[in-house]
């Protein structure tokens, strides 16, 4: 049973794969959707964030968020299992993207953009664009075996996943209700996002800052703690959010860091906060 359905895995894979090299442009378009699918899926909820015009688009987002993490966590522990060779390492069909000699099922591509496809599906406010996201994804995943880098069971593995994972989070969604409506107060209270994106347009300037905050005497020591965490974490080696998750280990630094440092911020005193905001020149 395993041996046809690993055959059939095989001859679908070389079906698709077969079709590169015959069209400059498709090879292209195919290796931009296989690399670059899940930076329009983060810019789609980007969007949904700060849009006013789908109800209740934010609590939607946190949904989506907390099935990503159950979903990837679900790969995790797949991958840890299981170990099964990309085509290339097996000598099979034409490979258009460099990619490391690790697992191959599932795909962490398809699994995130799947998990965000589901679980706006599953909502009804944002069925429509579920539907769009759900096109896109699989297009996504049908681009990463055409490039030759997945079998057509590593996105299948992918989408039972997504599916499961959105399943989960839908259920539990009473339960996470009073979580994400604190998520939601916490953010509408401090407006976070702004706070964010100015430090991490400033950066020079907040270096400078974070700077004169240590070196003041009045400066209370957890505030201290959480600069120095934050430039910890800046130089340490590894992430919390390891960089083979496609997107989110690239993105971790610029919302983890700019966090700690508005943390700190909020708990020195106010003298103190500008008295040295005068020093740094602003």
């Amino acid at each position: 049973m395993l041996e046809t359905l690993d055959k059939l895995n095989i001859d679908a894979f070389e079906i698709v794969n077969s079709m590169t090299m015959r069209n400059v442009m498709l090879d292209a378009v195919n290796i931009v959707s296989a690399e670059c699918m899940p930076y329009l899926f983060i810019c789609l909820l980007l969007y949904l964030w700060f849009s006013e015009r789908i109800r209740d688009a934010r609590r939607a987002v946190l949904l989506v968020l907390e099935t990503l993490a159950l979903g990837m966590s679900i790969n995790f522990i797949i991958t840890i299992l299981y170990f099964h060779p990309r085509p290339f390492m097996m000598g099979l069909g034409v490979q258009l993207i460099s990619h490391a000699t690790e697992t191959s099922f599932p795909s962490d591509h398809a699994t995130f953009m799947l998990a965000v496809a589901c679980m706006l599906l599953a909502l009804r406010n944002t069925r429509k664009v579920g539907v769009i996201a759900l096109a896109t994804g699989l297009i996504g995943g049908f681009s990463r075996v055409y490039c030759g880098i997945h079998f057509p069971l590593d996105i299948v593995g992918s989408f039972v996943v997504a599916v499961f994972a959105a399943t989960i989070i839908y259920a539990s969604k009473s339960k996470l209700r009073p979580f994400n409506n604190y998520l939601l107060a916490v953010y509408e209270r401090n407006r976070l996002n702004v706070r964010i994106i100015s430090i991490c347009r400033n950066i020079k300037y907040h270096i400078k800052l974070c700077e004169l905050i240590l070196e003041h005497e009045s400066t209370p020591t957890m505030s201290k703690a959480l600069i120095a965490l934050a430039v910890g974490y800046a130089a340490m080696p590894f992430d919390l959010i390891p960089d083979f998750i496609p997107v989110l280990g690239q993105l971790d630094d610029v919302v983890i860091i700019p966090l700690l440092i508005f943390l700190a911020y909020k708990l020195v005193p106010s003298e103190v906060f500008e008295e040295c905001r005068d020093q740094s020149g602003n």
